[in-house]
C-alpha cells in the first residue's frame, strides 16, 4: 500500500489542439478535483478544459489522497509533450514538502517545502555557496563583482526564483 498525502497541481501554457483529449483523459483519470474535498473532476473535451481554467487562466487539481503526493501519470503526459506545470506535495512521516516545477527547455527543479507550499533551502546548499566567498582577497573590482553575481544567481537557482510563473492555458493549432 502507498503512502497518500496532500498535492495540488497547477498546469498552463500552450496546449497544441492534437493533445487536448490526452490531457483531457490524464486530468480525468489523476484523481484531482478543483477545489479540496470534491469529487475528481471530469474533462472530456475543449470546452469543458478550458472550463476548468481559475481565474489566472491556469488549471489547479488538487487531491488529499494523492499517491505519494504525486499526479505521475499526468505529470509524465505533460513533461513528454512541454506543458509547464507546477506540484506541490505537503510533508508527511518521513516524506519532506517538495514544490516541483517544468518549464519545457528547462531542467525539473525539485525543491524543499513547507507544509504551506513555499520553498525552503538547506543550510548546506547555502553553505556550499557561500564558500565560494571565502577567498575574495586578491580580487579585482571586477573578479569580485562577477562572483557576487554568480552566488546570487546560485541562490536564487535554488531556491526556484528564477523560474516564471506557470503562464495561461491556451488551446493552440498543432
Amino acid at each position: 500500500m502507498s503512502d497518500r498525502f496532500a498535492a495540488q497541481i497547477t498546469i498552463g501554457g500552450d496546449v497544441p489542439r492534437s493533445l487536448v483529449e490526452g490531457l483531457c483523459n490524464e486530468i480525468s483519470a489523476s484523481g484531482g478535483s478543483t477545489d479540496w474535498g470534491e469529487t475528481n473532476c471530469e474533462a472530456s473535451d475543449e470546452g469543458s478544459l478550458l472550463n476548468l481554467r481559475g481565474e489566472n487562466g491556469t488549471i489547479t487539481l488538487c487531491d488529499s489522497e494523492a499517491r505519494y503526493g504525486e499526479f505521475p501519470d499526468l505529470e509524465s503526459f505533460l513533461e513528454n509533450h512541454g506543458i509547464p506545470f507546477d506540484r506541490t506535495s505537503e510533508a508527511k512521516w518521513e516524506y519532506d514538502g517538495e514544490v516541483v516545477k517544468f518549464r519545457p527547455g528547462h531542467e525539473l527543479y525539485h525543491l524543499l517545502a513547507t507544509q504551506d507550499g513555499e520553498t525552503s533551502i538547506t543550510s548546506e546548499e547555502i553553505e556550499e555557496i557561500a564558500k565560494r566567498l571565502d577567498y575574495v582577497d586578491g580580487l579585482s573590482k571586477r573578479e569580485l563583482l562577477d562572483l557576487v553575481v554568480q552566488v546570487r544567481d546560485d541562490l536564487r537557482s535554488v531556491m526556484g526564483m528564477d523560474v516564471p510563473p506557470v503562464p495561461p492555458l491556451v488551446i493552440v493549432e498543432g
